[in-house]
Order: structure tokens, then C-alpha cells, then sequence
């Protein structure tokens, strides 16, 4: 996180589910992004980036594999995303959700 200080960074909105996380991230090394630009939506920061606008820190979505963007894992601070599956009680389940919920079990123990 340290090397993209120097860069001007696409970012997520105040209102993102991502922001307070990625937030957080420079919290943790004391430092905070040269912010060029706020937005919503991934894909749209990711054309700001393969437009040459500056970085960004963002999840690994499909369409950067279409852009001429390159991504680099970040290691420092490492940082995990915990996703939960919710289902309602007492609800018909098709084969296929059931068969998706045993996958998701099997896949994240």
C-alpha cells in the first residue's frame, strides 16, 4: 500500500461498502491516497484507470482482464473479506441451491 502513495487514485465513494475497508488499509500504514477521482461503480474506476487517470485499489472484477490495466496483489497490510450465505428457515430450496449451498460449505472449510 506503501508504493501507491505517490500515484493519484481512482477511489471508491464515501457511500461504497468498500471504502471504510480500503479506508482502513491506509489507516493501518499512516498514510492516506493523493485522491484524483470518486466513483460508484468498479467498472467505472477501472476505465479511469486504463485511461491513465491514476490507480486504484479495488477487488479483482472480469473486466480489468479486458482493459489494458495490470493488476498486482497487495500483501501489505494483507487483508481478507469475509462473505456470509444466508438463507431463509423453513423455505424450498431447488437441487440447485442446495447443491450450490454444499458447494460453498465444502469449499470454504
Amino acid at each position: 500500500m506503501r508504493d501507491t502513495i505517490e500515484y493519484p487514485q481512482i477511489y471508491f465513494e464515501k457511500g461504497s461498502g468498500l471504502r471504510p475497508v480500503i479506508d482502513q488499509m491506509f489507516e493501518e500504514i499512516g498514510q492516506f491516497p493523493k485522491v484524483a477521482f470518486e466513483m460508484e461503480e468498479d467498472s467505472s474506476m477501472a476505465g479511469l484507470v486504463a485511461q491513465g487517470f491514476g490507480i486504484a485499489v479495488m477487488p479483482d472484477i472480469p473486466i480489468l482482464r479486458s482493459l489494458s490495466v495490470k493488476t498486482l496483489d497487495i500483501y501489505n497490510p494483507p487483508y481478507e473479506r469475509a462473505v456470509y450465505l444466508a438463507t431463509l428457515k423453513q423455505r424450498y430450496l431447488s437441487p440447485v441451491a442446495k447443491a450450490f449451498i454444499r458447494f460453498v460449505i465444502e469449499e470454504t472449510a
